[in-house]
């Protein structure tokens, strides 16, 4: 779609151009967000699903699953090897 000016020539959408600009220059800052709560969404679906194992099959209470997920997620390295300092 061309945008014309009164006059009947076209003119150019800034607008459109500067809100495409701070969208992606919020994502490229938001991206370490995004990316910590991906993560966090990833470890609560396999906690959830390991404790409902451990309920149905053995009958632990769903506090101990999660509980046991976690020690079980710890030696891994998924909590060990995360690195919070930005050199």
């Amino acid at each position: 779609m061309t945008v014309t000016a009164t006059d009947g020539r076209p003119s150019f959408p800034i607008g459109r151009l500067l809100l495409a600009v701070a969208l992606v220059a919020l994502a490229i800052t938001a991206i370490d967000i995004f990316l910590l709560v991906f993560l966090a969404v990833i470890l609560a679906v396999y906690l959830d699903a390991l404790a409902e194992l451990l309920e149905r099959r053995f009958g632990t209470p769903r506090a101990l699953g999660l509980i046991i997920g976690v020690l079980l997620v710890r030696p891994s390295g998924l909590f060990g090897k995360v690195n919070v300092s930005r050199v």
